[in-house]
């Protein structure tokens, strides 16, 4: 575990005195892992405040030498990352989204053909990306009535469905008018991805999924998030799978025939990056009960 929080460094200080061996993990399982923003939008009190902590939480991670021998991660882009070299050993695996392909059965949830959304927390709930209390770039006036046109625009022109998959963090109930009243269902992404015609989405992790399962995936952003971190990220993404992110508040614009368009090769090449090895095919829980000290 990187220490990255306060709470972390207690986590680590409790495995040193209560257990002798342990495992660092680093299997972020996303691109997202090498994003670097164009432009820092902190205030400068709050760039402070995070230099401080930062700072804080090395010393205090040299002083009670909480640093592992080993390390858990997954993707040959992660293995390369100059921090493991003072590791003694490297365990190859999984991130843990493309661990649950290897070792769950899939479930089928709707038998009829649709498209899955990946909902994120904002800009109705708020989520860990608003750390520094900024304010938010988006408004539920504007983002909400704009996916649920788009959702009508898809159902109409693809013939399916859009079921909605809520944000772990976020309790959305089945039928919710933010969705114009459409099918949510709660935690079963892997499933509903796996069986799905289309998965569309801001930035979610679990794209990994879509990848997988060979699934066209439809990346976007609203107006509200042009010149900001978020919309950054969002095109990031995109261009780590070699898609195209569209500008929602202008859906018509774009045929859909050729945004949904991907390439197969790019899809394996971003899994191996990021969320697995090639020959790697055991799940992360039979890889950590097989390893030794």
């Amino acid at each position: 575990m990187k220490t990255d929080s306060f709470n972390i460094l207690l986590i680590k200080i409790y495995l040193k005195f209560f257990f002798s061996k342990k495992i660092d993990i680093y299997n972020p399982g996303t691109s997202l892992v090498d994003f670097v923003p164009r432009q820092n939008n902190l205030k400068t009190f709050n760039k402070i405040s995070y230099s401080i902590k930062t700072n804080l939480l090395k010393i205090f991670d040299k002083f009670f030498n909480l640093n592992s021998e080993y390390v858990f991660t997954s993707g040959g882009k992660n293995i390369k990352k100059n921090f493991l070299i003072k590791y003694k050993k490297i365990i190859k695996g999984h991130s843990w989204d493309f661990s649950q392909n290897l070792s769950r059965k899939n479930k089928r949830i709707y038998k009829r053909k649709y498209a899955v959304y990946l909902d994120a927390p904002g800009p109705k709930f708020l989520s860990d990306s608003y750390l520094f209390k900024e304010k938010l770039s988006e408004t539920s006036e504007h983002t909400y009535p704009l996916l649920k046109n788009f959702f009508d625009h898809i159902e109409n022109k693809l013939k399916l469905n859009v079921i909605i998959a809520p944000h772990p963090k976020t309790k959305i109930k089945d039928r919710s008018s933010l969705f114009g009243y459409r099918k949510v269902v709660s935690d079963k992404t892997k499933d509903l991805i796996k069986n799905s015609s289309l998965v569309i989405t801001r930035n979610s992790t679990a794209v990994s999924y879509a990848c997988y399962y060979n699934k066209p995936i439809i990346l976007f952003y609203t107006k509200q998030l042009l010149n900001t971190e978020a919309k950054e990220s969002i095109e990031f993404l995109a261009n780590s799978l070699k898609l195209r992110a569209i500008n929602l508040d202008n859906y018509k614009d774009y045929k859909l025939n050729k945004i949904i368009k991907f390439d197969k090769g790019m899809y394996k090449k971003y899994l191996y990056n990021y969320c697995t090895f090639k020959n790697l095919s055991e799940p992360n829980y039979k890889i950590w009960s097989n390893f030794e000290f």
